[in-house]
């Protein structure tokens, strides 16, 4: 389960940093909503919540304006990841 979640979050983010770049802000809180139920089923409860806020910031403002926080998600989530290669 562990590696598929890594895969798939790998896959995720790709895909959320293109959609970044071309400004779709409805594919990256998509992606932010699948990274969310994976980050669930893990247990991993304050990336969550990080990543729900971030998906209603980014609704109501645009990813344009929340570069810095997905970013900082990003971050926080790949250490994550790390961490879960690690174990």
């Amino acid at each position: 389960m562990i590696q598929c979640m890594l895969t798939t979050t790998e896959d995720d983010l790709q895909r959320g940093q293109l959609a970044r770049a071309q400004g779709d802000s409805a594919t990256v809180g998509d992606v932010l909503h699948r990274i969310v139920g994976g980050l669930g089923t893990l247990g991993a409860t304050t990336l969550a919540e990080q990543a729900r806020a971030l998906m209603r910031h980014v609704q109501e403002d645009g990813a344009d304006a929340c570069t810095a926080q997905l970013d900082a998600f990003e971050q926080d989530l790949r250490r994550y990841l790390a961490l879960l290669q690690s174990a």
